[in-house]
């Protein structure tokens, strides 16, 4: 099959890091969430 990755927070969150801190950031970025479940693609989320 095919896979995808998308980094969702990108540079924004790359650069809003502090040590002992996790932080995702999300917010005005979960348009691709509304296409995956329309066209009936898998998600799988990832935290690493």
């Amino acid at each position: 099959g095919n896979a995808i990755i998308i980094v969702v927070g990108g540079a924004a969150e790359s650069l809003n890091c502090t040590p002992g801190k996790n932080s995702v950031t999300l917010k005005n970025r979960k348009g691709f969430v509304k296409l995956a479940l329309r066209h009936g693609a898998d998600l799988v989320p990832v935290y690493s």
